[in-house]
């Protein structure tokens, strides 16, 4: 039978223990210090970067007022669009730059004195919009009247291309295909000349491009052809007489 040999570790002397502990508390001394010293380095850099924020933020807001007032002053019908989305680009810029260090933004800017305008404005047409509606109607003018209705529930249809179009129609007396189409059928068009198409300039317009004008021998026409449009020649013939 034979025996086995355990291998024991020699035990570290109290010296040697001493050496150790001491170089290991030095260590963490070294540690200490180096965190201690991230610390104030990530502290000075958050204040540098509040401070480029902050600074942002302000110089841009004085840019976008001064874009704003430049802006007012030019000769377009869509200068409160262009204003709302240059305040609206500074807000949004100011809540980004401000999620970048989980700060506060700044108040959102004071908005400009061209908007209050605009605003006014837009209050004040939109009150004198319904008695020259009802007026409109009430003379019978050509145009529709369904449409002349829905300027005043939604003034901003007026800049729609539909009531741009109809609007310059009423003015050179022409009147839109599709209406013609629409109310009285393809076959009352014997009775209208094609404004738009032209063989040479415009051979293939869209359809909802093509204005009508009355024929210059629309009565003799009308009474040539009793029979055509049954039930709508009445109306024919009062769209006729309001040009």
């Amino acid at each position: 039978m034979t025996e086995l040999e355990t291998a024991t570790t020699p035990e570290a002397s109290l010296e040697k223990l001493q050496q150790e502990w001491q170089e290991l508390r030095l260590r963490i001394g070294q540690l200490e210090a180096g965190t201690n010293g991230l610390e104030k380095e990530n502290k000075a850099l958050r204040f540098l970067l509040e401070t480029i924020i902050e600074h942002r933020q302000k110089s841009h807001g004085e840019l976008v007022m001064m874009l704003a007032g430049l802006v007012s002053k030019l000769p377009i019908n869509d200068v409160g669009v262009i204003v709302s989305k240059l305040v609206e680009h500074q807000n949004n810029l100011s809540h980004f730059l401000a999620g970048t260090i989980n700060a506060t933004s700044q108040a959102d800017l004071p908005p400009p004195e061209i908007l209050k305008t605009l605003e006014n404005a837009k209050r004040d047409l939109a009150a004198s919009l319904k008695p020259e509606v009802d007026e409109l109607i009430r003379l019978e003018t050509p145009m529709e009247g369904g449409l002349l209705q829905s300027l005043t529930t939604n003034p901003e249809l007026f800049f729609s291309p539909k009531v741009v179009r109809t609007n310059r129609c009423f003015v050179k007396g022409h009147l839109p295909r599709e209406r013609i189409v629409r109310e009285f059928g393809e076959e009352a068009l014997v009775f209208f000349n094609d404004l738009t198409t032209d063989p040479k300039l415009n051979p293939r317009p869209k359809p909802d491009e093509i204005v009508l004008g009355f024929k210059s021998d629309f009565d003799t026409l009308f009474q040539q052809n009793p029979t055509l449009l049954p039930g709508k020649r009445e109306d024919l013939l009062a769209l006729y007489h309001k040009f």
